[in-house]
């Protein structure tokens, strides 16, 4: 991971083809990603709790009114309804007939029409968790017309091949050649954001001599998948029809296919995955659009993608950690920068998959010509109880903090170590 920077940049300069400018456009995407899951993970929950006393309140509601008999008949009415309710579901068809007191029907009428609301919309966590997707696949689709637009904008060749044709007149509203030129620009944006993902990949490939996202390190068959989902929860109410199945088959995604007709729902699981696939998508896109039209700026770019990994990890998520941090080890790079990715990389693949899948390229790290400071990392991601001397010994003098200690997760759980080591130094024999 990272070590210690000693100046802070802060900037809000987005809209161009600089790395920098490049960079902070995908920090920004990365962090309305994390703002969606933490809507998930935070409000979500307590939506659910508030949803369970929806009804209960409405109850009190209703009937705070009623007095004497008529609340005694209420109160049986509901018994009676909730007892009869039992066991029935969306294809039974029965009446129920309840003697009651006027104003008790009544109440009770109005209480019967609530639940029916409640439950016409469907569950309140699932509902928005749709809405959350969505709003994820839309992000994205703001990043790309961004990157598109930068793409328009320094390659002009891009351009060439398009359609549209002015006329005098057009051309005469138009104060110069780029004035034309934004027209059409926004013109070919608005035409390409109206296509599929899967017209967006053959954009790219024309526009970016080449650059594919289905080649990127991510699961690609699962982004379309999400796609696919999006375009069901917006336009069939999330219900499977021929169009997802045609999208998805063939593209080998684990589980059985749903069939058609099936409902499909949002979990905070399968959202949090989606976020994680779409979020590295974008970083690795904006990275790799950034190198095409910066030539010679690629350390820029390489520290952004350290950093982005390295935020991953801080936030827990680690799959877009290890993808992010995968394809960042393609990069050229110095070898501190190396040895930080490579580092969080390892990190990354060890909360996925577990400590097998990195054991034996960790062993063979030769860190025999590194310093303290970094070597100590070899002995931290195999056994951290291992680390916890010459991590003391860092500490000492100076070479890492405290602060790093309790907030870079490759030393989770460390400050505890060194709490126990030291207590038991302090316990007589």
């Amino acid at each position: 991971m990272a070590g210690i920077k000693g100046s802070i940049v802060i900037t809000d300069d987005w809209n161009g083809s600089t790395p920098r400018q490049l960079n902070t456009l995908a920090s920004r995407f990365a962090a309305q990603v994390f703002a969606i899951v933490e809507i998930s993970e935070t409000v979500i929950p307590e939506l659910e709790k508030k949803g369970a006393r929806h009804l209960r309140e409405a109850t009190v509601k209703i009937s705070e009114h009623l007095r004497g008999k008529e609340a005694e008949s209420f109160k049986e009415g509901m018994q009676r309804f909730m007892e009869e309710l039992g066991g029935v579901d969306v294809s039974t068809r029965k009446s129920l007939n309840i003697e009651m007191e006027p104003a008790a029907a009544l109440a009770l009428a109005h209480f019967v029409q609530t639940a029916a609301r409640y439950a016409y919309a469907g569950s309140r966590e699932d509902m928005t968790r749709r809405a959350l997707l969505v709003s994820l696949i839309s992000s994205f689709e703001v990043l790309f017309g961004r990157l598109a637009r930068v793409v328009y904008m320094k390659n002009k060749a891009a351009l060439n091949d398009s359609d549209h044709s002015f006329t005098l007149e057009q051309l005469a509203q138009f104060d110069s050649i780029e004035g034309a030129r934004e027209f059409l620009i926004e013109r070919r944006l608005a035409a390409l954001l109206r296509e599929s993902i899967d017209g967006w990949e053959r954009w790219l490939v024309r526009a970016c001599g080449g650059l594919s996202m289905t080649a990127l390190p991510v699961d690609w068959p699962g982004i379309r998948e999400s796609f696919a989902r999006r375009n069901l929860i917006v336009h069939a109410e999330s219900i499977v029809n021929q169009i997802y199945l045609d999208t998805v088959r063939g593209l080998n995604i684990p589980g059985d296919t749903p069939v058609k007709g099936k409902k499909l729902t949002v979990s905070s699981e399968y959202l949090k995955e989606g976020a994680e696939r779409i979020l590295a998508l974008g970083v690795i896109l904006a990275s790799e659009i950034s190198r095409k039209l910066n030539r010679g700026s690629e350390g820029e770019v390489i520290e952004m993608l350290g950093e982005e990994a390295e935020e991953c990890a801080r936030r827990g998520f680690w799959g877009a950690s290890e993808y992010i941090s995968s394809h960042a080890l393609t990069w050229p790079a110095s070898r501190s920068q190396r040895i930080d990715i490579q580092t969080c990389n390892w990190l990354a693949r060890k909360m996925v998959y577990g400590n097998g899948a990195i054991q034996s390229e960790v062993e063979s790290w030769d860190t025999s010509g590194l310093s303290s400071s970094l070597a100590h990392r070899k002995n931290l991601l195999l056994d951290p109880a291992a680390a916890v001397e010459a991590i003391e010994g860092l500490l000492a003098n100076g070479e890492l903090t405290a602060f790093e200690l309790a907030h870079n997760p490759l030393y989770e759980g460390v400050l505890e170590l060194i709490a126990k080591r030291r207590e038991s130094d302090t316990v007589p024999d």
